[in-house]
């Protein structure tokens, strides 16, 4: 099975350098591939290759350092084969050993959490409302079992070779479920009620399988992706935002409602309401999870296969996403930047008046006094026109979350102009903490 796996990363790997001659990472993967199906002269060229290629100082290191264990490798398995033939040179032929367990394995028992990296305060409990205590590393995590890491803390684990989880500090994270049957079918599902999360997924063997983050106001679920989950308890609202793949997101609540995010998209779900519009990823969170691919000891958990695909992936789509999405992802980016500054002008006229404009006014208070007390504006560029990126007024709502905060919708209707269209560029506002009423 890994030998297939490997082989199978092997195919996707040797496609993205064909294409891209000049991806070091994609050689550095593929010699990692290579070495660990124990071909060590391919692993060496292509490492030397990936070594002269690579940038990042760190991917670069990687491979110096994985060159310099190809002879000990070398001498390992050559101990190893010897050992075996003197072995296989004992055995007599009058001795018949079994070949095979007849038994079949036990369905939703072969695959657990594990802990396999921690830093700062990172605590586990068995159950809920038991008491915290402080994890180990490569601790088994078991369906029921939670996680909970402090400030400036993080935590990684892995689902076998099948996922890998990564929380951030402040997460309360809990274990849903985790199982996997014989048939490679897996059951992974995860709940967080405070912080962020990234997930990695290896591409799901089985139609029956997977793998699922759950909010208060979300459920995220994959096939095969790089994923972050992030929930906010005192506004009650989830951000997913996608890096690598796809993901299918649903609210929750009485009417709930269904939005697939591709790569290099996000949405915001508050309870009850559908999931906004999918928007463009903000730079920092891609740059978050680069952060994150370099702490995932992959070496050490074989999540190789995935990766593999979805660099492919990218390198194959790219042309059509662009072609696609480009008007679209155009007018997003100013969308992105008007939203910044509507943000940061409404949380100061938050703080001056103790309210937001109401409806009426809209955001036109950002620029004259509505007859306010303590509005101390503008509170944004007086030339300021208050377009969309297609030269239409930006539609401004007051809505409440399911706790009774009051928080600002700013939607542009898009390209097409149809408000509730797939290309709406949609941000909420909500009060600073400390400063909500």
């Amino acid at each position: 099975m890994d030998e297939e796996r490997y082989q199978e990363a092997i195919s996707y790997l040797q496609e993205a350098t064909r294409r891209t001659p000049s991806f070091g990472e994609a050689y550095l993967e593929l010699g990692i591939c290579h070495l660990k199906l124990k071909r060590f002269e391919e692993a060496k060229q292509t490492l030397i290759l990936a070594k002269n290629l690579l940038k990042d100082k760190s991917l670069k290191q990687r491979a110096v350092e994985i060159l310099e264990k190809i002879p000990e490798e070398m001498e390992r398995e050559r101990i190893r084969e010897e050992e075996e033939k003197s072995v296989k040179e004992k055995v007599t032929p009058q001795i018949s050993l079994p070949l095979e367990s007849k038994e079949p394995a036990k369905s939703g028992e072969s695959l657990t959490g594990r802990l396999v990296k921690m830093e700062g305060l990172v605590n586990f409990r068995e159950k809920a409302k038991e008491n915290w205590r402080p994890a180990v590393r490569q601790m088994k995590l078991s369906a029921g079992n939670w996680l909970q890491t402090g400030e400036d803390s993080k935590a990684i684990v892995a689902f076998g070779r099948e996922a890998v989880l990564t929380a951030d500090q402040n997460v309360v994270l809990e274990i849903k479920e985790v199982a996997q049957e014989t048939d490679g079918t897996i059951q992974v599902k995860t709940e967080i009620t405070n912080g962020k999360v990234w997930s990695l997924v290896e591409r799901l063997k089985t139609e029956r399988s997977r793998y699922e983050v759950e909010t208060p106001t979300a459920v995220a679920g994959v096939r095969g992706t790089a994923f972050m989950v992030k929930f906010d308890p005192e506004t009650q609202s989830s951000r997913i935002a996608v890096a690598e793949g796809e993901v299918g997101v649903q609210s929750l609540g009485e009417k709930p409602a269904y939005v697939i995010l591709k790569e290099k998209m996000a949405t915001t779900v508050i309870y009850n309401q559908k999931p906004m519009p999918p928007s463009v990823i903000e730079a920092a969170e891609i740059a978050e999870w680069e952060n994150w691919k370099q702490m995932i000891p992959f070496s050490e958990l074989g999540v190789i296969g995935g990766m593999a695909e979805m660099h492919a992936m990218q390198l194959q789509e790219a042309t059509r996403l662009v072609r696609e999405t480009g008007a679209r992802l155009k007018g997003g980016k100013k969308a992105f930047e008007d939203f910044k500054v509507f943000q940061a002008a409404l949380q100061q006229y938050y703080r001056d008046t103790g309210d937001f404009p109401a409806r009426e006014v809209g955001l036109e208070a950002l620029l004259k006094n509505p007859g306010v007390k303590n509005w101390n504006g503008p509170y944004v560029d007086p030339s300021s026109n208050l377009l969309d990126p297609f030269g239409r007024p930006y539609q401004y709502r007051l809505k409440k979350t399911q706790k009774g905060l009051q928080y600002v919708e700013i939607r542009s209707p898009g390209f097409d102009g149809i408000t509730g269209s797939e290309d709406d560029e949609v941000t909420a506002v909500f009060p600073e903490r400390g400063t909500s009423r």
